[in-house]
């Protein structure tokens, strides 16, 4: 639960949502103040059109399940590219790299197992994000 909860914090403060704690539970945050949608129409188009669950502006005990449907890493990885990396999943490699500098990733990860592939692609963003953090 731990990390998960570590993972939906770090992916909502990347794609730009401050993270309020519900009711000092840490386990339950909400998610509120994106920069770049000021209302639950503008959420739901951010996140892709994807359900949340609303409760007014507040995005409340929502579970993204970001390491098993890869529906909801493509408004991150979006997000990514966005800022001048590519995402790039090729067979058992995953790696974040600057435009036109493919030879120099940042982040690189290997799995031979497919059918954890939405499972390393949410590790390599979490990576990536983590990497971000650390150069600020």
């Amino acid at each position: 639960m731990e990390q998960i909860v570590k993972t939906s914090r770090l992916i909502a403060e990347f794609m730009g949502y401050e993270v309020i704690p519900y009711q000092h539970n840490e386990y339950r945050p909400i998610y509120n103040g994106n920069r770049f949608a000021k209302t639950i129409g503008e959420q739901k188009l951010l996140w892709g059109g994807l359900d949340l669950q609303f409760t007014g502006r507040f995005t409340e005990n929502a579970t993204y399940p970001f390491d098993s449907d890869f529906n909801y890493l493509i408004p991150v990885i979006k997000q990514i590219e966005e800022q001048g990396f590519v995402v790039a999943i090729k067979g058992i490699s995953y790696q974040v790299y600057k435009v036109m500098d493919e030879q120099n990733p940042i982040v690189s990860l290997v799995c031979g197992d497919l059918s954890k592939k939405t499972k390393m692609t949410c590790d390599l963003i979490v990576s990536f994000i983590e990497h971000l953090n650390t150069k600020l």
